[in-house]
């Protein structure tokens, strides 16, 4: 909310009104670091009930769209059944989902479960720092694959040229 509001993005009213909701799931981080789920059965079943307590969230706020800001830390093992398991449980929220992913130089298991894939960087060109936004997947459509710069302005959000 802080970030949102030092970008003078208005979401303090969307809250105030319940056109927004934001829930804090750091307890289910911290249960799933402290267990250690490396076991597929169990990582599924601890899978099954967090996307359970956030459908329940889901439906209270009759919400058309959600973002899970980041799913890094429910993917405590890189692997393609951990990455299934997670995408499949969260399709059943028949709602439309976005998914932030710190990136990580291992293979991005998640793009083969999802309809698009966004990738954000910032790179050093002319000893200047960039950031540049890639369509690297985008599911049923042609899209531009060319790197798109973009900057995060006040007010507006994220600019795109």
């Amino acid at each position: 909310i802080e970030t949102a509001e030092s970008l003078e993005l208005g979401i303090k009213k969307y809250i105030d009104d319940g056109t927004f909701t934001i829930l804090d799931l750091t307890h289910q981080f911290e249960e799933i670091k402290s267990k250690g789920i490396e076991d597929t059965w169990k990582y599924k079943s601890f899978i099954t009930k967090l996307v359970s307590d956030i459908s329940k969230q889901v439906k209270k706020a009759q919400a058309g769209r959600m973002v899970i800001d980041t799913v890094t830390p429910f993917l405590p093992v890189e692997g393609y059944d951990y990455a299934k398991s997670l995408i499949e449980a969260l399709s059943q929220l028949n709602c439309t989902i976005v998914l932030t992913k710190e990136s990580s130089a291992k293979e991005i298991y998640e793009s083969n479960f999802v309809s698009g894939v966004i990738r954000l960087s910032q790179e050093l060109v002319d000893e200047k720092l960039v950031r540049r936004l890639y369509i690297t997947k985008l599911r049923y459509s042609n899209y531009d694959t060319s790197p798109h710069i973009f900057r995060i302005e006040k007010g507006k959000g994220i600019i795109v040229h």
